[in-house]
C-alpha cells in the first residue's frame, strides 16, 4: 500500500471491514487500534492472534472474539484464562478449552454441565 493510504485511518478500518487478514500486511501499530481490531474480530476469531498484547487483554474484545470460536482463548492474555465469562464461552463450544482455563477454573463442575 502506498504510504499516504497507510496513514489514513479511515481508510485502514473500512479495508479492514472488507478483510481482516489485511492486518497482517499493516503496520504493527495498527494491531493496538482497538476499533481496527474489533472490526477484525467480528470477521473472525482467529483476528485476536493479530492483536497487541495490551488488547489480548481486553476483557470485551476477547470476549467477542471467543463468542465468534472458542479457538481466539488460546490467545487471550493469561489473566483472561481465570475470567469464568469468558472460559465458560468457550467450553460452551468445546470442553476442551478447559484445559486452557486457569487451573482454578479447570474443576469447576458448573462450567462442564
Amino acid at each position: 500500500l502506498a504510504p499516504e493510504l497507510l496513514a489514513d485511518r479511515d481508510f485502514i478500518l473500512a479495508a479492514v471491514k472488507c478483510n481482516w487478514e489485511i492486518l497482517e500486511f499493516l503496520p504493527k501499530h495498527f494491531s493496538n487500534d482497538r476499533e481496527v481490531i474489533m472490526a477484525a474480530v467480528s470477521q473472525s476469531n482467529s483476528a485476536l492472534r493479530l492483536a497487541s498484547e495490551e488488547l489480548r487483554g481486553d476483557r470485551e474484545l476477547v470476549l467477542s472474539s471467543v463468542q465468534k470460536g472458542f479457538g481466539a482463548l488460546r490467545y487471550a492474555a493469561p489473566k483472561l484464562l481465570a475470567d469464568r465469562e469468558i472460559v465458560a464461552a468457550a467450553v460452551q463450544q468445546d470442553v476442551h478449552c478447559l484445559r486452557q482455563a486457569d487451573k482454578s477454573l479447570q474443576d469447576d463442575k458448573e462450567l462442564i454441565l
